[in-house]
């Protein structure tokens, strides 16, 4: 008999998306998705995230920024998110 294969699908796909307010601020969002499809698998990585950043004045500026990252490979509700956060303060000399 001829036995049939099931294909493993690999692969990533992305969105990055980015807002200019004025000429100081800017608002940008993100998705990512790296993934692996077959038999008996479903593992990949789902990544948000947003971010702002404001010019103060030439020389300042003020970001935050944000992400979520869901590992598709843990099965614990709880362990499957990982969130991040970051504020900067920048200074040009």
């Amino acid at each position: 008999g001829r036995r049939g294969k099931v294909a493993m699908l690999v692969g990533e796909t992305g969105l990055t998306l980015g807002w200019r307010f004025g000429s100081g601020t800017q608002l940008t969002g993100g998705y990512k998705d790296t993934f692996a499809y077959g038999p008996a698998i479903n593992k990949g990585l789902a990544t948000y995230s947003l971010g702002f950043t404001h010019n103060i004045s030439n020389s300042f500026n003020f970001s935050l920024s944000g992400t979520m990252i869901n590992n598709r490979a843990i099965t614990a509700p709880n362990g499957r998110n990982d969130y991040r956060a970051e504020a900067k303060l920048g200074v040009k000399f």
